[in-house]
């Protein structure tokens, strides 16, 4: 039986480096033998048919799990330094692939480690039945002649004298052999496979949430960002539930399982994720952004999401991120506002008026936006407190035209914070509603005359 015989056989099925044919052909045989081995039994002990089954089942149980044993696929070690690889492993557009590659190698120092135990167990099982054989060579004849003639007091004597001992030595040996290489070649051709393509799907699923943008600032839809890459919601299914005691046998890591947990909406894991990711990586700014919006997530207040992102201020001043600090800013302006006044939207200004007058940020349309509702909740306080607060209004109005001029639909959102209606009053999103009569806003607005 040859595979071009077996192609013809099974003319559709899909073919990898000729794999399924020799697995094909591989089972056949087993079949054919197991078979052939029934039929003489049958011959044999039809009288007592059923007890030689049982014998031959045990034999061959015996012989597939040595097999298996033998045949379980060895963890390939890769020594590597992991010196001077990038932070967390993300990957953005200033890192190449071959640094993405070299990281993955860092990181991935050995393939099909996902179960280590039962492969010790399968060295020293191994190991020991190869001893123990050599050192009672000698014996070995003789007991398993006893065990031959415990079975075939078992199974009767259809075959007289001598030769039901040697009929019973010849069924256990033969389903013994049949399993045994049934164990090795299955577990070599399909196993081994099967565990590699298993954790070549991890990694590919890994690969894809580092190569995912940064997530977006505190106050947009992180699902955004899985519309963004293709197969990152997938991949974030396949990846949340990795224990992160096992991410890195498996490929990933816990900021990766991080990252997953955090698009899929699971928040408190995702927080002890990216806990474990900071205290591996405690200068990385992306996992400290990517932390604060799991913390903001799972409901923690908003000042301690807020010194997250101080911290990951900090260290962005030191290691440069235009797209980070740019995301650090947009959501430390946003959660200011809904701080108790006047810190809040004071702090609010600040930071948003520090990172336009920076000559080499990057333009957004959210922290210009969140500066006019900025100066409209400080304007509504003067206006509380009977002061003058013209030249806030004229901020204002500059940091609308700003964000208007970078991004004409953003020209809606603002003018329901200037006549919001009563849900969004109620929710607090009114914070222009002290301009609501000024025809320059409306203009700008396109909002007729009140």
């Amino acid at each position: 039986m040859n595979a071009p015989f077996l192609r013809s056989l099974f003319p559709d099925e899909p073919e990898r480096d000729g794999l399924n044919s020799d697995l094909i052909f591989v089972n056949l045989n087993l079949i054919g033998f197991g078979i052939f081995g029934i039929l003489v039994i049958w011959a044999v002990w039809w009288g007592r048919c059923s007890v030689a089954l049982l014998w031959a089942c045990a034999s061959a149980a015996v012989g597939f799990i040595v097999g298996f044993l033998f045949g379980f696929p060895r963890t390939i070690a890769q020594p590597v330094s992991i010196a001077g690889a990038p932070a967390a492993g993300y990957v953005d557009e200033k890192q190449s692939t071959d640094i993405a590659v070299s990281v993955e190698s860092r990181r991935r120092a050995s393939r099909l480690a996902v179960n280590t135990n039962l492969e010790q167990v399968s060295d020293w099982i191994t190991k020991t039945i190869v001893g123990v054989g050599l050192v009672e060579l000698r014996s070995l004849p003789r007991r398993f002649g006893e065990l031959a003639t415990y079975a075939s007091s078992t199974l009767g004597r259809p075959i007289t004298g001598s030769a039901s001992d040697a009929a019973a030595a010849a069924l256990i040996a033969y389903f013994a052999v049949l399993g045994f290489l049934g164990g090795y070649l299955i577990t070599r051709m399909f196993f081994q496979v099967a565990f590699d393509r298993v954790d070549g799907n991890i990694q590919a699923a890994a690969k894809t949430l580092r190569s995912a943008p940064l997530v977006p600032s505190i106050g947009s839809d992180v699902s955004d960002t899985q519309s963004m890459v293709p197969g990152v919601s997938a991949a974030a299914q396949q990846l949340k539930d990795i224990p992160l005691g096992q991410a890195a046998a498996q490929g990933a890591d816990s900021a990766v399982v991080a990252r997953a947990n955090l698009f899929v909406g699971s928040a408190d894991k995702a927080v002890v994720a990216y806990r474990d990711a900071i205290a591996k990586d405690p200068w990385n700014t992306r996992l400290r952004i990517e932390y604060a919006s799991a913390l903001r997530m799972s409901g923690a207040a908003g000042r301690d999401v807020i010194s997250v992102l101080r911290d990951a201020r900090a260290i962005e001043s030191q290691k440069p991120d235009l797209e980070a600090r740019r995301t650090i800013y947009e959501s430390l302006t946003y959660l200011c506002l809904y701080e108790s006044e006047p810190q809040g939207f004071t702090e609010a200004i600040s930071y948003g008026e520090d990172y336009v007058q920076g000559p080499n940020n990057l333009p957004s349309k959210v922290i210009w936006v969140n500066l006019a509702s900025g100066y409209g909740q400080q304007a509504r306080w003067m206006k509380k407190q009977g002061d003058d607060f013209t030249s806030v209004r004229n901020k204002a109005l500059e940091a609308a035209e700003h964000a208007i001029l970078l991004d004409p639909a953003t020209k809606a959102f603002l003018a329901g914070l200037l006549d919001p209606s009563p849900e969004q009053a109620a929710k607090g999103e009114d914070d222009l509603a002290v301009f609501k009569q000024d025809k320059a806003f409306r203009d700008l607005f396109g909002l007729p005359a009140s």
